[in-house]
């Protein structure tokens, strides 16, 4: 624990430690000393980087905090550190860190606010963007082999395109299930990387002989990085366009393979059509004689009935003559009907 102590028994060590005091003798070339140049220097020896050891997580909040409630602030910073059996730091204090439980809390006040920092250690569970680069390279890789094996079969054309085009699809929501579960991060760690560089940038160095500038480090450590995250990235969108090529292909010679399928039905019923066209003009002949037959007969019972009553009539002559007229009644009287028939089914045709 790290506590501000100035002004109390403990001055003299804290002094020791981490203040820094001029040397009795000064150059004569040297300007003199600003008369807080030594307070801002303790100051910053005063507020040390926190030792961690990765993988770890790490949450800052800055709060705005008037002046007027800052013995709040601090009533409930002891009163944290008592539920945790930790000293609590001092009233006039300016900073101030602990492990309450599990957590690493970190306080510092500012002029206008107080910054809260809390470390806790990672499980790894949720890994950065190297990592997960890492864990989809192989996937990727199965992934690709699974797509040329099955571009092969393709190219074969050996018939089973609707088991070809199920493994396909198959395939297609592996690669979108990853696209969706890594391109946030990816697309994180690149938003990352730039703000870094941009960073880096302002900073506008100048080397120094035998110095390792700033850019050049991160250039040498997070560049091939970023490659790899990129590279992954890139990997997952071209095997999706691929895959989705793929089954476009698929789909358009399964398809043609149905319109076959369709025009070869199409076909077999216009023969069906016209088989039956044929077999119903036969039946209509038939019918014509059948009931020019019916007709002659009842002209004949009617003739034969006029004979018996006295009148001087043929039956067997009045037959003879009834049978052509008939013939050419029905016929006319069929062309009617299938004259009226053609024209109600012309209109549904167009439908």
């Amino acid at each position: 624990m790290t506590v501000d102590t100035r002004g109390t028994a403990g001055d003299a060590t804290r002094r020791d430690a981490h203040s820094w005091e001029p040397p009795a003798e000064r150059g004569a070339n040297l300007p003199p000393d600003h008369p807080e140049r030594i307070v801002l220097a303790n100051e910053v020896h005063a507020r040390p980087y926190e030792a961690l050891h990765t993988p770890q997580r790490a949450s800052y909040v800055a709060a705005v905090v008037d002046k007027e409630e800052r013995e709040h602030e601090l009533g409930h910073l002891a009163a944290l550190c008592k539920h945790f059996g930790v000293a609590a730091p001092p009233a006039a204090a300016s900073h101030f860190s602990a492990m309450l439980g599990p957590v690493r809390v970190k306080w510092e006040r500012h002029a206008e606010f107080s910054g809260y920092t809390f470390i806790v250690p990672d499980d790894g569970a949720q890994p950065f963007a190297l990592p997960l680069a890492r864990a989809y390279a192989p996937r990727i890789l199965a992934v690709e082999r699974s797509l040329a094996s099955l571009a092969e079969q393709i190219a074969k054309s050996d018939g089973g395109d609707e088991a070809l085009l199920g493994k396909l699809t198959t395939l297609a929501a592996d690669v979108e299930s990853s696209l969706v579960a890594s391109q946030y991060r990816f697309s994180a760690s690149r938003a990352y990387y730039d703000l870094v560089r941009s960073r880096i940038a302002e900073l506008q160095e100048r080397p120094l002989p035998g110095i390792q500038t700033i850019d050049e480090f991160m250039t040498r450590c997070l560049a091939p990085a970023m490659a790899t995250c990129f590279s992954v990235s890139q990997r997952l969108r071209d095997l999706s366009e691929r895959v989705a090529q793929a089954s476009g292909l698929l789909s358009t010679r399964v398809e043609i393979a149905r319109e076959k399928q369709n025009q070869a039905l199409l076909a077999s019923m216009d023969r069906r059509a016209r088989l039956q066209l044929r077999l119903q003009q036969t039946v209509e002949g038939l019918s014509v004689a059948a009931i020019t037959y019916y007709v002659a007969g009842l002209v004949g019972y009617v003739t034969k009935g006029l004979k018996a009553s006295g009148l001087g009539i043929d039956p067997e002559v009045s037959i003879a003559l009834a049978i052509p007229v008939v013939l050419i009644l029905v016929a006319v009287a069929l062309r009617r009907t299938r004259r009226k028939l053609g024209r109600i089914e012309g209109p549904l045709r167009e439908l």
